[in-house]
């Protein structure tokens, strides 16, 4: 962004849930097969869910019975994370599916130099300028931006504010090593928390995940512009 915000963390998220067939209890282990050499380590729980991680890479992939999920908490790679989701997809339960919920989630922190009580005064004055907002509020000690919202029909919901140390950690809440994940964490003095998640229901194309990480893109990054201006 500006050497005011550094993005110290961030995890993308691929999901698409689908309404389950005696046919998706079998699939989980072959489907999984298509992706073993892709990570190192594969766990099975409860008989047929099979997760396949990279501890190294931040990044893991879960082929459940209902749903296939792709997580990667160190690089943006959203190339393999619609590649994987329309290839397990795909070969998972050929003969029928119904969809329930297709949806990329980017979850954002950034250090800044500010103090605490500045980014809440910056944000507060970047979003919230409002007069309604006089009637409980002299001096305000925190903000938080939330909004569930469509647009070019796309669902979206969006969190945005300062946070400190220990509440960047809590909702970022790490797959893994979270100390190494967010490795810059204790260079900063306060943090923005930026949670975008952009999704359909009840609509099927698998082809659309595409679509749902292009529109989260520019809503996250017309917000950072918005704010740094």
């Amino acid at each position: 962004m500006t050497k005011n915000f550094v993005k110290i963390g961030q995890r993308i998220v691929g999901q698409v849930r689908f309404v389950p067939t005696l046919s998706s209890w079998q699939d989980t282990s072959d489907v999984s097969k298509n992706f073993e050499k892709e990570f190192e380590h594969w766990r099975i729980a409860n008989r047929q869910d099979v997760t396949l991680y990279s501890p190294d890479e931040y990044k893991l992939f879960q082929i459940l019975y209902n749903s296939i999920s792709y997580v990667n908490e160190k690089e943006e790679n959203i190339e393999e994370l619609s590649a994987n989701l329309q290839k397990a997809f795909n070969l998972m339960n050929d003969d029928q599916k119904e969809f329930e919920h297709l949806g990329f989630r980017n979850i954002q922190i950034f250090g800044t130099k500010f103090d605490f009580n500045e980014l809440v005064d910056l944000l507060y004055s970047k979003i919230y300028m409002n007069d309604i907002l006089q009637i409980s509020s002299d001096k305000v000690n925190d903000v938080l931006f939330s909004i569930n919202a469509v647009k070019d029909g796309i669902n979206n919901n969006v969190i945005l504010g300062p946070v400190t140390k220990e509440e960047a950690l809590q909702r970022f809440n790490s797959q893994f090593d979270v100390k190494k994940s967010i490795d810059k964490i204790d260079d900063y003095k306060s943090y923005i928390f930026l949670d975008v998640d952009t999704y359909i229901k009840s609509e099927k194309g698998i082809e659309k995940i595409d679509s749902l990480i292009g529109k989260n893109l520019e809503i996250v990054t017309s917000y950072l512009e918005y704010i740094v201006k």
